[in-house]
Parts: C-alpha cells; structure tokens; sequence
C-alpha cells in the first residue's frame, strides 16, 4: 500500500480545538456528534484522524459497546486522545490507539463504521482519491462511511462561494504556516464519493452549507 506523508497536527494541539469552536462556532462538533447515531451497538469503528479525542467523551455518553481502532498521525493528538480516555468509563468502549494512517491499516483488518472527521481536507485531491479507495477496501459488506468536512457545493455562487473559498484559502495559509500543511484548496468530496460504489443516506449541512456531514453505505454483496 502506498505510504503518504501524514498531515501531523503537533504544534497547534492545544489549541486547535479552541480555535475551531471560535471560528466555527460549535459547528464541527456538531456535525461529528450528529453522525453518531449512525454506529450499530457492537460495531467495529476505525476512527482515522479523531486528533484530541474529544468525540470519545460523546461516543462514550451513547453508551454503546464499541471496538474503535482511533487512527492517528499526529504523536500530540494521540496522547491527548489518550488523556481523555483514561476519564472514561470503561465498560462500553474498547479501545485500541495506534499511530499511524490508512497506509499502516493491516491486510487482514476490517471494519463495519469509518469515520473520516476533518481529515480528508488536508490533502491534495489526487491523493485524497487514492486515500478513500484504500478505505474503502477496509469497510465490511453493508459498513458504513460517516465523513465530515469542509465543502463548497458546487451550487454555492456568489457571496457565499466567496466568503467559502476566502476562509478556506485562510485555513490553508494558516496551517502552512504552523503545521507546514503544503495542501491549498479543498478537494471536492461529494465528487469522489460519487466514484464509490456506496449508496448516500444521510446528508447535513452546517455553517452555512461549508460544513457537511454524510453517510454512506457499502453494498452488502
């Protein structure tokens, strides 16, 4: 499998998530909590850039028994996430943290939730293409794929697609600049999943529409 260059959060862990919710105002979170009640009690979860590990304290409140693989580049993220698990009650969730990326997934791994939080805007569309076919490839028969992002739906015109890319431009230059992000405009997600042989079945948009979460399903044969 094709090995990547990880987009690894270190210097803005403790502040990255503060600095979401100012700009955004609560909507990323929102549009990852609203995705959990898709997750099926007993499912196994690969949770792939879940960065400080806040949405383990929302996963654990749905007092499920979960298996969840939490994937992550970044060495600072990973041991936040770890912090907030220990606070945890640990008779729902089991969970295992790994470092790494899709790249460092196992041949014989598979699972029945993916979960792709604010990780596929880091990278150039071409690679991002290349990252959810290997994804998909983990995802069991009749899985389901829950994505949140940032996107700017090709029927967004005028203002709003101004004000959309300005802020995305920013972001991108701000990253840079901290994290040495090389990425510089947003990937267009709706049209790569369109490739997938997955049926859509739900849609949410918040922020104005820049903010959408989804779930996919793959076929059960």
């Amino acid at each position: 499998m094709e090995l990547r260059n990880p987009a690894a959060f270190n210097r803005s862990v403790w502040f990255y998530d503060k600095l979401a919710h100012f700009i955004f105002r609560g909507a990323i979170r929102q549009s990852q909590v609203g995705l959990l009640s898709f997750i099926p009690a007993q499912a196994s979860v690969l949770l792939i850039g879940g960065g400080t590990g806040w949405i383990l304290q929302d996963l654990a409140q749905l007092q499920l028994p979960l298996e969840i693989t939490y994937l992550e580049a970044s060495p600072g993220m990973l041991a936040q996430a770890r912090r907030v698990a220990e606070q945890l009650p640990t008779h729902f969730l089991k969970i295992y943290f790994r470092p790494g990326t899709e790249a460092t997934l196992k041949p014989d791994e598979s699972f029945e939730v993916i979960f792709t939080p604010f990780v596929l805007d880091l990278y150039p569309e071409e690679q991002v293409w290349r990252m959810i076919q290997q994804l998909y490839a983990y995802l069991k028969p009749g899985g389901l794929w829950l994505l949140a992002d940032f996107m700017i739906a090709p029927e967004q015109k005028g203002w709003s697609r101004w004000w959309q890319l300005k802020l995305a431009h920013l972001m991108y230059t701000f990253f840079g600049w901290v994290e040495g992000l090389t990425t510089t405009r947003l990937p267009d997600l709706r049209r790569l999943f369109r490739h997938l042989p997955v049926t859509w079945q739900h849609r949410q948009t918040y922020y104005k529409n820049f903010i959408q979460s989804h779930v996919f399903q793959k076929p059960r044969t």
